[in-house]
């Protein structure tokens, strides 16, 4: 769920349905796109628009198929220009290498598993959503692929959430997330991955680095995905924020994290946490900010706003980000830029000012991250002051240690060697883990099992998940109905005057959006993949 940059980049996947023939299409792309979103109960005649990477779209309407051979899919509807002007109708065969993305409001019963599974958009339907979705849209649960030690862990104690920036294929990327000090006992060492949102998860790696632990050391990860032996942790001596003393919540990994509500009149404000330490004058050269943290629910709401504000634009909007328009990096120097990250100053005891260390920055509000910001100030001893610069009502913090820190490290890397999905055993999930080009596809409720048997038993090792895809947020139908793209520009152009203006309606749901967050998680299988 680590979602800032999720604005503009994935495919939504669209819920809607008609239940008139394909023959009263109007002629034009906006009279065609608004039918397709916006008749409702018409569930008997499906339809898929393909878009081109060239910007022209295909709208079929009826049945469609797969060429299995080609990959091509072939279908009747209409084809559409890149202006939208209507260029021909009749029988297509769309060329799958052309293709940018598609949408549809259906499974699609016709289409190889092995092919849409490296199809740029993977598509299904919104088939069931829980009453929390429907009633309050913008606190419906969302994630990217979640990650237990122990597989009947609830979703409170994930230990890690993958990839979480990648709701697109252009975004896809490699994340690493620290799994903590394992006992690896006689039976192999396993890792549960769960689908638990209305959402489609494209996994195209999964991997364990792990580290040897010796006695007296652990090891830490920084967010430029180095590793680091450490020494000893220090815990603050005194901590205070605006509310005065925090120094209960910050002391410990102990899951009581110190938290802010957000400003009334600006999202976008900002606030300070003062940190006092005590290392004695045997501390190694090397000392650096030890972190655990996550994110507020707030970038959830901001996210569900700008596809609400895309309507039935949405499939177009995307479509641009998958031929190379670089929007993403508008939102990065936009509304990322403006919400910002957890900075790190460290206290010049000579000249009193505070300098930057580095900045944490992890989206995602279930799984804790922890994280090691090295210092550059080397040989420090006695009391070390650290100032923490946030923003209000998006962070909140576990533990807030220095670590002391001994030498780089590298790890070993180690792979899945068996998978089972629900429970059973899935054959083509390590050719799909294992291949650069493909993807394991993983559905919501879908529950997966990854066997590390390579991993040495008896030993205790400190093991990081590395996980690598993107994933698409599902379309809601009750979205469609808050298009507005003059705000979409706002937020996307405009992104310090949009924070300023959302505040006072993120204060509506702030008070009740964690609980209800929570609660509307999906749990159990809601959507059936076909078999061969």
């Amino acid at each position: 769920m680590k979602k800032i940059l999720l604005l503009f980049s994935g495919v939504m996947i669209l819920q809607s349905c008609f239940d008139v023939k394909p023959t009263t299409f109007r002629r034009t792309y906006k009279d065609a796109n608004e039918l397709i979103h916006s008749t409702p109960k018409l569930s008997t005649v499906p339809f898929l628009k393909a878009h081109m990477k060239d910007g022209s779209v295909y709208i079929l309407s009826d049945t469609w198929t797969q060429d299995t051979i080609t990959g091509n899919i072939t279908g009747n509807g209409k084809h559409f220009d890149f202006n939208r002007r209507l260029m021909k109708e009749g029988v297509f065969e769309i060329p799958y290498d052309s293709l940018a993305l598609f949408e549809t409001n259906n499974q699609l019963q016709n289409m190889d598993e092995e092919f849409s599974s490296t199809l740029r958009a993977l598509t299904v339907t919104n088939l069931i959503v829980t009453t929390i979705c429907i009633t309050n849209p913008k606190v419906c649960f969302g994630s990217c692929p979640t990650f237990y030690l122990c597989p009947t862990e609830n979703v409170h104690y994930s230990a890690a959430e993958g990839f979480s920036n990648a709701i697109a294929p252009s975004l896809e990327y490699a994340d690493i997330d620290a799994l903590g000090n394992v006992n690896v006992g006689n039976e192999p060492f396993q890792l549960t991955m769960k689908n638990e949102a209305l959402e489609t998860h494209c996994v195209n790696s999964i991997g364990v680095y792990a580290v040897p632990v010796e006695h007296g050391y652990r090891t830490c990860h920084t967010n430029h995905d180095e590793f680091y032996r450490c020494s000893r942790e220090v815990m603050p001596f005194k901590a205070v924020a605006a509310e005065g003393t925090i120094l209960r919540q910050v002391a410990y990994d102990d899951k009581l994290e110190r938290f802010s509500v957000s400003d009334s009149f600006n999202m976008a404000s900002k606030e300070e946490i003062f940190l006092d330490y005590h290392l004695p004058d045997q501390t190694a050269n090397s000392v650096g900010m030890l972190l655990d943290f996550r994110q507020s629910i707030m970038t959830t709401f901001l996210i569900y706003n700008a596809i609400a504000y895309m309507g039935d634009e949405v499939g177009d909007v995307f479509a641009r980000m998958e031929n190379g328009e670089n929007l993403s990096e508008r939102l990065k120097n936009g509304i990322q830029k403006e919400l910002g990250g957890i900075e790190v100053y460290l206290k010049n005891n000579k000249s009193q000012k505070w300098e930057l260390q580095g900045t944490f920055y992890e989206t995602g509000p279930i799984a804790i991250n922890s994280q090691l910001i090295p210092f550059s100030k080397q040989n420090l001893s006695g009391t070390v002051s650290v100032k923490l610069r946030l923003n209000k009502g998006l962070w909140r913090i576990d533990r807030a240690a220095l670590a002391v820190i001994d030498k780089k490290v590298e790890p070993v890397k180690y792979t899945p060697t068996r998978v089972l999905r629900n429970g059973e055993i899935d054959v083509k999930a390590i050719s799909q883990l294992s291949d650069a080009n493909r993807h394991l596809i993983s559905e919501p409720g879908d529950v997966y099992t990854l066997f590390f048997d390579s991993i040495p038993a008896q030993s205790e090792m400190d093991l990081f998940l590395r996980s690598e895809g993107y994933y698409w947020e599902w379309m809601r139908d009750y979205w469609l109905k808050e298009k507005n793209m003059t705000e979409l520009r706002k937020m996307i152009l405009r992104p310090a005057a949009y924070l300023r203006q959302q505040a006072k309606s993120y204060k509506q749901y702030e008070n009740q959006i964690e609980e209800e967050f929570w609660n509307s998680r999906i749990e159990g299988k809601i959507f059936t993949r076909n078999e061969k």
